[in-house]
């Protein structure tokens, strides 16, 4: 078969074949952009939906849960309670024979204000102790008396105050008028942490 048609003719029919398949794959890109565009509102409506539900379940475990918050918060207490107790116990700390060794060491005519202990001390580091006396010589003998005792290393005096009595002066403190200050390094074994 001989094709008789014009070059003109044959080239605008063709483009008129091209512009027909372009046209379907235009249709076909934009009949795929609506189908994603409604699978991505589906999903965005499915998952604000479960946000929502979400939401409500939590308000609604909140507003059960909340007659029960005394409760937990005893049982946060208790469990923070447990780990001191372990801490304590599992350090083997006797504070109790270690303040008998202290008050074993304390002369006569001193008496002791406070001490600083810790279940966590460092090696290194002194503890304050501070104490009242009858007169100043006792209150260097305190010194001396807890450096001499095998629980104290490197035992050294703050400070050594006379306070002077007024009518709000209590009675230990007209007994007792010279307040001492002192810090004390434990020995090697006999801190917190290796007393037995």
């Amino acid at each position: 078969m001989i094709n008789l048609l014009p070059p003109e003719t044959k080239r605008q029919i063709r483009a008129g074949r091209v512009n027909v398949v372009l046209y379907r794959y235009c249709l076909l890109v934009f009949g795929t952009a609506l189908v994603l565009g409604g699978v991505f509102a589906l999903g965005f409506w499915a998952d604000m939906n479960d946000r929502s539900l979400a939401e409500a379940a939590k308000t609604e475990n909140q507003a059960a849960a909340k007659p029960y918050e005394k409760t937990r918060a005893a049982a946060e207490d208790y469990a923070k309670n447990l780990v001191v107790a372990k801490t304590i116990l599992g350090s083997n700390v006797s504070f109790s024979t270690l303040i008998f060794g202290i008050a074993a060491a304390v002369p006569q005519g001193v008496v002791l204000n406070a001490l600083s202990l810790s279940t966590t001390p460092k090696a290194d580091t002194p503890i304050d102790i501070t104490g009242r006396a009858v007169s100043y010589e006792r209150a260097v003998s305190l010194k001396n008396s807890l450096e001499a005792s095998p629980i104290f290393e490197k035992v050294s005096i703050v400070n050594i105050n006379q306070a002077e009595p007024n009518a709000q002066t209590t009675d230990i403190a007209r007994k007792y008028p010279f307040t001492v200050s002192i810090k004390a390094q434990f020995s090697k074994g006999q801190s917190p942490q290796g007393a037995k």
